[in-house]
């Protein structure tokens, strides 16, 4: 048994000006959204879903949407910004996300660089911000920020190839627990993005599981393994490699994983 996402409940506890929209199924709530803002729709449209059946994650991978066991919004924004600004989106995603679940679970969970909530070792939210960009000027047209939460654990359990990685939030029934976890972020999110930026990173830096840990990049962009340093004030990651010198990663060139 698992609760029903309810559009009144998390509208009552929405202190934000964000449209909610709500579907049962779709492929994925970032293509819907990105399909509204080429038509013209407004910043602020949140569309939340039950079950997708396409869900993606960065870097052309899959998220696994089941229904009734996660939370799958998306969010269509309209900044006055260069490209940079859509990092500092999915960064103060993250640290929205990392403080919707504190408030509503008291999980205290950790971000790995750049997209992921992790609780006990295992990812249980994934963000993926995309944008479209204005060739004449350099600025952004839209951006689309979504975001995934496992929220239970699936009653078939995680697919095999998951089962190492994925993790969830709740153990037990909450009839309530998506709903209020939707409207925690929400708020969250709406606040965070007019916060200052140096206390974001802040944030984001003291949440960042990867802090001095071995990690290699399984899609090449340095051989060996390397040292996490730090994260830079752009939200670039700071690795020291085996030869010793120092490179910052930036998020649409690598993911990395902590070597084992």
């Amino acid at each position: 048994m698992r609760d029903r996402l309810s559009a009144a409940a998390v509208q009552a506890l929405l202190t934000c000006p964000y449209r909610l929209s709500f579907v049962d199924e779709t492929s994925s709530t970032n293509t819907d959204v990105k399909a509204l803002a080429e038509q013209g729709e407004g910043e602020g449209l949140v569309l939340i879903a039950d079950r997708q059946t396409e869900g993606r994650g960065r870097m052309g991978r899959t998220f696994h949407s089941p229904q009734g066991t996660g939370l799958y919004l998306s969010v269509l924004l309209r900044p006055q910004g260069v490209a940079d600004e859509a990092v500092r989106m999915t960064v103060v995603a993250a640290v929205a996300a990392a403080r919707a679940v504190q408030s509503v679970f008291d999980i205290d969970a950790g971000i790995k660089w750049v997209n992921d909530l992790y609780y006990k070792e295992r990812k249980v939210c994934g963000i993926l911000t995309e944008s479209s960009l204005n060739l004449t000027d350099g600025t952004l047209d839209y951006a689309v920020c979504g975001v995934g939460f496992n929220v239970f654990p699936p009653q078939e359990g995680f697919p095999e190839h998951l089962q190492s990685v994925a993790g969830a939030l709740c153990d037990g029934y909450d009839e309530s627990a998506r709903s209020r976890l939707a409207a925690a972020f929400l708020n969250e999110f709406y606040r965070g993005r007019t916060e200052a930026w140096t206390s974001i990173l802040a944030e984001y830096r003291r949440r960042c599981v990867l802090m001095g840990k071995s990690v290699t990049s399984p899609t090449g962009a340095f051989e060996g393994a390397g040292m996490v340093l730090g994260i830079d004030d752009s939200a670039g990651l700071i690795v020291r490699l085996a030869d010793g010198s120092i490179r910052v990663l930036q998020s649409g060139e690598v993911s990395v994983r902590i070597d084992e």
